[in-house]
């Protein structure tokens, strides 16, 4: 569970990174769930990698962000030492410094810690202090300096302890260190490296204010070398330099210009020390942080400055190699290749003409991004786990985004698209190769593969946002590739950030404004330009945001949309690897559908019993049937062997952690008498859910199910009600899954189709569930949909989707055939159609002539467009 939420922080870090400016505070209050010690903690390590990488700007603005929240979170969250009494406090520190005494490792400290780490907070720093001043006052001199370093090392341990608050353990540390430096003699190397150790502390401090933590931290380094002198400890004093430079390459007083060359001064000062012979380490280290330095610089030449630059890393290159140190290689490789592209884009400003000095550029960054993506996939191979994959792709998303653009800029378009491919939901890939009848080992798709998921009347239209752009992929029958680019990115961002304002506020004022945001989303995108002239069929491959939009109604005139135009359908995925894996499943004559397992949806009733007898064997479950216990225990066999999964309820996505969303089965809501309707078949709402869900990773052989203990399993879901987890479906559940020849799953609920947008290079969702447990598609929802509309789209679908007709051409007809329907036309086929008996035609014509005859009930795009063919 643990991982879960650390996932669910470095997704909201990485949305923080890449967000325009002034949308952080919208950011964080959307995820205020996670705004905890621990989201400090995890800002804080991201920040320390992003240093080292040369990333000061972004380590600094994590660094801020952290500073800012801390007085707050800590403020509401308390110590944790209520109900703690002082002995327990005393006894705790005593046996750790019992154990520092015994010259103990982090072997057995840790444990210590580990085992009372509720008790690493304020109070504990407290009375450390009055501990060691009962060990210390009235002593000699010689029993203080017997002491003073069992303190050290305590300090030292549990300020790298990587469990309880880092805040905190920090907050100790510096309490242990100045302990430490107020009983020393001033002028000792211990008295030095004491002083080291709170620069130190204060650099990686999150609370109190991160400029004034950095001008203390430069404060104790500069004090330091008073006593680490060249001559004197040459190897503390170049560490001291070198860290010095680092903290002045993050400071925020004084002039950015001018901090940047003291840390420059202070980077070549280290290398007087660290040669490349005696230490090769550290020389590579500097080498790369002085690089960072140098493409960061404000004076000089920009040109010079990336050239200097470029020199520093490939020097480091020299001694972190892939074979020696292939973390650092692949990180020395991506920064590398970034200094290629900053000083690509300075030629183009300064001499565009130089179309020699141009290529080279351009060749030398997509020699050295290929040699990093070579570098980053060996060590994904030695990775296992699928949390740890996901984390390992959102680490090198930069990486892959660098590719692409070089390849654009060197003419390579095929080769652009492999890479974007590549970093797209490529562990749900992976996942399902091995699925196989005959596992396989994934590799990269080719574009012949690509092309030969079109047919002479398809085409397909990939994107890929990069941090500057929005990058267009059209291939065509039979091989034809077209790219197109445009500079929007900014205006995407602000356009979702309004659209996810305006739904999560008041879902009755964004109904209003959806097709302003289509419009508008339409416009961004430039699709009337970038659409092939002659297909009629359309696979979309939507990359990050874009996941959020019915695609299919982006308006091309007042009165067209896309769908329109694509006569033979359209269809939805995560990746073209993603298609290319999936089983076809073609049998289509056993149904298992879960009815209105909450009892308050009028429609669903009708919806099931309307689509049943179009298959020769069907399982319902209707009401309190559709229990889980029935649904994965009783009916676990129907439900895997199942040729279609019909789920008629409720649905929530959580949008802070979408592993935790879930389809509501029997029993799954308490509290409250049931809704009226008309409703809406669940809704995202603020703070979902606030608990982890199951244990394990994505795929993994851990999950062991998703049921709680009874502190964690009740959440709450709206109008007042809580929803009981165990008792719901959820993404956990789904993962466990195995069908074995289901050609579809219907998601007849709200939001079922939203994914994971945090994490660019990955696809986590309730579709993603369904196909890695072997579905060969689904059909989902982008938002909260109507309960009559939805039952009405529902029956028409399955009336249309013959023997021989794709889903996504039953879906394209079907909703072509609902935006342009006239009331008179809804009361004829609700009249005649073999699908509705005499009972069950009342209470929809009911509804129906309640509008004009001439009027077109669900003309809106809100009612049409909200579902997605998603897979085959």
């Amino acid at each position: 569970m643990e991982e879960n939420r650390d996932r669910a922080y470095l997704q909201l870090i990485h949305t923080l990174l890449n967000c325009p400016k002034g949308d952080e505070p919208q950011i964080l209050q959307d995820n205020s769930e996670l705004l905890d010690r621990g989201f400090l903690e995890t800002c804080q390590l991201v920040a320390e990698n992003l240093a080292q990488q040369g990333g000061h700007n972004g380590a600094n603005f994590l660094r801020n962000i952290a500073s800012q929240l801390a007085q707050f979170i800590y403020q509401n969250d308390g110590d944790n030492s209520e109900g703690e009494n002082l002995q327990d406090y005393v006894n705790f520190i005593g046996e750790l410094l019992k154990a520092e005494a015994s010259y103990s490792g982090i072997q057995v400290i840790y444990p210590i810690l580990k085992q009372r780490k509720h008790l690493l907070n304020p109070r504990f720093a407290e009375i450390l202090q009055q501990i060691a001043q009962n060990l210390i006052e009235g002593k000699n001199l010689q029993t203080i300096e017997s002491i003073v370093p069992f303190i050290s090392n305590l300090s030292a341990h549990i300020h790298q302890f990587p469990l309880a608050s880092r805040a905190n353990n920090i907050e100790i540390a510096i309490t242990g260190y100045q302990i430490i430096l107020n009983n020393l003699e001033p002028g000792s190397e211990k008295f030095a490296q004491a002083q080291i150790n709170l620069a130190v502390a204060y650099r990686d401090r999150i609370n109190g204010s991160r400029a004034e933590n950095l001008e203390r931290a430069i404060e104790f380094y500069e004090k330091a070398l008073t006593v680490c002198t060249l001559e004197d400890f040459p190897e503390k004093w170049a560490l001291t330099q070198n860290n010095l430079a680092a903290a002045y390459s993050e400071r925020i007083n004084g002039s950015r210009a001018d901090n940047l060359e003291q840390a420059i001064a202070f980077y070549e000062a280290a290398l007087t020390v660290y040669t490349c012979e005696d230490f090769p380490e550290d020389w590579a280290r500097t080498q790369n942080n002085l690089a960072a330095a140098y493409a960061n610089r404000i004076n000089s030449s920009r040109a010079d400055n990336l050239e200097q630059a470029i020199v520093f890393y490939e020097a480091a290159l020299t001694v972190r190699t892939l074979e020696d140190f292939p973390l650092n290689n692949v990180e020395t490789l991506n920064n590398l290749g970034w200094a290629y592209l900053k000083k690509l884009d300075n030629i183009n400003r300064e001499k565009p003409e130089d179309t020699n000095q141009k290529a080279a550029t351009i060749q030398s960054a997509y020699d050295t991004f290929k040699n990093a993506i070579t570098g980053a996939s060996k060590l994904r191979e030695l990775e296992s786990g699928d949390e740890t994959k996901q984390k390992h792709d959102l680490q090198w998303d930069r990486l892959y985004k660098g590719m692409v653009q070089v390849c654009l800029d060197r003419q390579s378009n095929q080769e652009a698209l492999l890479y974007a491919e590549a970093n797209k939901a490529r562990n749900l890939a992976e996942v399902i190769a091995q699925k196989q009848e005959t596992p396989q080992v994934l590799k990269p798709i080719t574009f012949t593969e690509i092309t030969q998921l079109l047919t002479p009347d398809t085409a397909l239209i990939e994107w890929y946002i990069t941090d500057n752009e929005i990058i267009t992929f059209v291939v065509t029958y039979p091989d034809v590739l077209t790219v197109h680019r445009n500079r929007q990115c900014d205006e995407l961002i602000d356009l979702v950030n309004d659209y996810r304002a305006d739904y999560k506020q008041s879902k009755t004022h964004w109904q209003t404004k959806l097709s302003d945001y289509l419009q508008r989303l339409a416009e961004i995108l430039q699709i009337t330009t970038i659409l092939p002239p002659e297909s009629t069929r359309l696979i979309l491959i939507p990359h990050w945001l874009l996941h959020l939009f019915p695609l299919h109604a982006l308006p091309l005139t007042d009165d067209e949309f896309l769908l329109d135009r694509f006569t033979q359908g359209i269809q939805y995925s995560p990746s073209c690897q993603l298609l290319q894996q999936i089983t076809i499943h073609p049998n289509f004559d056993q149904l298992l559908a879960l009815q209105n397992p909450t009892s308050d949806l009028r429609y669903t009733d009708l919806e099931v019993a309307s689509i049943a007898p179009k298959f020769a064997l069907s399982q319902i479950l209707p009401g309190d049937e559709a229990s889980k216990t029935n649904l994965l225990e009783k009916y676990l066999e129907q439900l895997e062997n199942a040729h279609c999964a019909h789920f008629s309820c409720h649905g929530s996505f959580n949008p802070d952690d979408p592993l935790k969303s879930f389809l509501i089965l029997s029993g799954g809501i308490i509290g409250g008498d049931p809704p009226q309707p008309p409703l809406r078949r669940g809704e995202q709402e603020e703070e979902v859910i606030k608990v982890p869900l199951f244990k394990g990773d994505l795929g993994g052989s851990d999950l062991g199910g998703s049921d709680l203990d009874e502190s964690n399993r009740y959440v709450e879901w709206r109008d007042g009600k809580t929803a009981d987890i165990n008792k719901c479906l959820t993404l956990a559940d789904i993962l466990l899954l195995q069908f074995k020849h289901c050609r579809l799953v219907v998601l007849s609920a709200c939001e079922t189709a939203l994914i994971d947008t945090n994490n660019r290079s990955d696809y986590i969702g309730l579709p993603t569930g369904f196909i890695h447990a072997g579905a060969m598609g689904t059909l989902a929802s982008l938002w909260a949909v109507n309960d009559l509309s939805t039952a009405l789209i529902m029956v028409k679908f399955y009336e249309l989707l013959k023997p021989g007709v794709s889903i996504g051409k039953a879906l394209h007809d079907t909703q072509r055939w609902f935006k342009s329907a006239a009331t008179s036309d809804l009361l004829s086929w609700v009249q005649e159609s073999d699908s509705f008996d005499g009972d069950r035609k009342k209470p929809i014509l009911k509804e129906l002539k309640g509008y004009n005859d001439d009027e077109q009930p669900y003309g809106d795009v809100y009612h049409w467009g909200a579902f997605c063919a998603i897979g085959l």
